[in-house]
């Protein structure tokens, strides 16, 4: 199973839960490959995330005491019992539903009944409900923690503790038999009561993925070197104590910290990059750097991704990014390199198509872009603006609705930089959309 199809599979638990049918889902496969990203992003759609308490990740291999699951006992002095009182993470049920769930005459069919029904009535309203509940590296986790975890899967309760109306739960796992893998092998009673996937990256689709998310050079890098992705594990003969080998996950934190040399990717220094080679190895393991540093060896010049332009990108920047994509001609004139200029302004394209551009930033990304196209050839600025029209006018309905909006961002823009591109494309796009 692709993410693709992963992503699915989790939207169609999320389908069910909303009718009152539960079933959760474990998937498994390598470490690094954006299993538990994956439930992230599905949980996003839905308005769940980890800061408004409705994506509740609980790495089990990580909890050592039962407890800090299900909760501690508490004597109560008065009644002669023991209470155990809901763990901190635990989710509450919406005082709507609880009410329904404490009416002593009900059936318990009757109350799901009119619980599910209630769930659709609160989220009429707009009102936020449900989440998800994420057991990672379940089998990683200790016996008990295991078996805890096993009567909230079976029951949708920990102990005394109902999970609430509108809450999916999920799980990811390492494979089992593998000897790249500590974990403890799951039985088939509590296999049974998930949804097994296998989830497998696949190149291709990761490639796509980091487009414009990583160092635009490491992705080039990785779509000619592709065994280095770290979507297959490694041969389990040829592994070696405490060996690190790369992964995706890996490859999104190396960028993160060659972003932090390159001064968000404006200024690339190969030979600096290079220096903190021992210390990329520490990411990706000592094989692939060899090859990372002859590849960018070769790499005379290279394009930036289109995010470094929308975001980071300033006029003395572009000057600098400019000149070191000049090639010293025979005799003694300089050319500059048009695939990597026609590189770049494909990334920059390729961003705004994607709609990676947050609102709030759309005017500080196009003049950035704008900016970079004053540095270019005009044939190549001109080419790249001609395609950006054409997007903008691709949703009729839309550019309908934005058009005053699309000319009081694009003109302004002119006016500050002295330049003529936005108003031309403002009337390109009127043009051809009156048509």
């Amino acid at each position: 199973m692709n993410a693709t199809q992963l992503t699915n599979s989790i939207r169609l638990s999320f389908k069910c839960a909303d009718k009152g049918v539960y079933f959760p889902i474990i998937a498994e496969g390598i470490h690094g490959i954006g299993k538990s990203q994956i439930f992230a992003q599905v949980a996003a759609e839905y308005g769940y995330y980890t800061r408004n308490g409705r994506f509740i990740d609980l790495r089990l291999s990580l909890i050592s005491d039962v407890g800090e699951l299900v909760g501690n006992p508490v004597a109560d002095p008065l009644t002669g019992t023991t209470k155990y009182f809901r763990p901190s993470w635990f989710p509450k049920e919406e005082p709507e539903i609880q009410k329904i769930l404490d009416i002593q005459d009900l059936s318990d069919i009757e109350k799901h009944k009119l619980a599910t029904e209630m769930v659709h009535t609160l989220r009429a309203t707009g009102r936020l409900v449900g989440g998800i509940i994420f057991y990672d590296e379940l089998n990683r986790a200790k016996d008990d923690i295991r078996n805890a975890s096993f009567q909230a899967i079976l029951d949708r309760k920990i102990f005394v503790h109902d999970i609430p109306y509108g809450w999916v739960q999920a799980a990811a796992s390492n494979p089992a038999g593998d000897d790249n893998y500590e974990v403890f092998e799951l039985d088939t009673a509590y296999l049974s009561r998930f949804c097994k996937v296998r989830y497998e990256l696949e190149e291709e689709e990761w490639l796509a993925h980091a487009k414009g998310r990583i160092w635009e050079p490491l992705r080039q890098f990785l779509n000619k070197s592709r065994q280095y992705i770290g979507c297959k594990p490694l041969n389990s003969k040829k592994r070696e104590i405490d060996q690190v080998s790369p992964c995706p996950r890996s490859w999104f934190k190396m960028s993160e910290v060659i972003g932090v040399i390159t001064d968000n990717f404006t200024k690339v220094d190969v030979p600096e990059i290079k220096k903190y080679s021992d210390t990329f190895a520490g990411f990706v393991g000592d094989e692939v750097i060899p090859a990372l540093n002859t590849f960018l060896d070769k790499s005379t010049a290279i394009p930036l991704d289109g995010k470094t332009i929308a975001m980071h990108i300033k006029r003395q920047d572009v000057n600098d990014i400019v000149r070191s994509w000049l090639e010293s001609k025979g005799d003694g004139g300089e050319m500059i390199h048009m695939s990597v200029i026609t590189a770049t302004l494909q990334n920059c394209l390729d961003h705004i198509q994607n709609e990676l551009i947050k609102k709030e930033n759309l005017r500080t990304s196009v003049k950035n872009i704008m900016t970079f196209c004053m540095m270019v050839p005009k044939d190549a600025a001109a080419s790249f603006f001609h395609k950006f029209t054409m997007s903008l006018a691709a949703n009729d309905e839309k550019f309908v609705n934005d058009k005053g909006d699309i000319r009081n961002l694009l003109v302004p823009i002119d006016d500050e930089l002295k330049i003529e591109f936005g108003q031309s494309m403002y009337e390109n796009v009127f043009a051809r959309h009156s048509k």
